[in-house]
């Protein structure tokens, strides 16, 4: 009789590499949900849905595309990246500024009459001809701003001057959503 000394038989390696598969699978699953459940978290914390932002359609324009979400302007033809931060944003048309502008504001911070309905608020988007100089500074735009030429204009988003609210609370979600307008001016694109 022939006695098998070759160690581990096919059917020993299948079901070892079996048994790693199935482990591997089970973790990355337990992974995938924990980072859903910690993003989900996070967004809720940070972007309570009112019934004020469910009714207010002004300026509402939010795509999702295969990159991500976007704010479309469509009255310019543009739109920009939106972050955790600015998921919820919308614009409007109330601004004081003498450039062609969009005032930028959050649902976030509807609860906030001065945020929600002041001119230039939050922030704001401009618009410009692309070569357009700024008096303040003798420089140009699209020299002192970040943001894109499209066309004959340039676009950026500048931040408001000062807080619209007094809540400590809402001025930490504030100055987040202000920091992802500011950084956004990059990605603005054509629609």
């Amino acid at each position: 009789m022939r006695k098998n000394d070759s160690g581990f038989g096919v059917i020993g390696v299948l079901i070892v590499v079996m048994v790693i598969v199935i482990v591997g699978l089970v973790g990355w699953r337990v992974m995938a949900s924990q980072d859903n459940k910690n993003s989900n978290a996070s967004d809720t914390a940070t972007f309570p849905e009112s019934s004020a932002s469910k009714n207010d359609t002004t300026g509402d324009s939010q795509k999702t595309t295969t990159s991500g979400k976007y704010l479309e302007i469509k009255e310019w033809g543009v739109k920009f990246s939106l972050t955790t931060k600015t998921a919820d944003a919308y614009y409007d048309s109330k601004t004081t500024s003498s450039l062609d502008s969009m005032s930028l504001r959050s649902h976030s911070l509807d609860s906030e009459p001065k945020c929600k309905s002041d001119p230039q608020s939050v922030a704001t988007i401009f618009r410009v001809a692309k070569d357009a100089t700024d008096p303040s500074t003798g420089k140009k735009y699209n020299v002192t701003q970040g943001g894109q030429t499209i066309g004959n204009y340039f676009y950026f988003i500048q931040s408001a001057q000062s807080y619209c609210t007094d809540n400590t609370e809402l001025q930490t979600t504030l100055q987040g959503i202000l920091i992802a307008f500011n950084v956004a001016g990059p990605s603005i694109q054509k629609i």
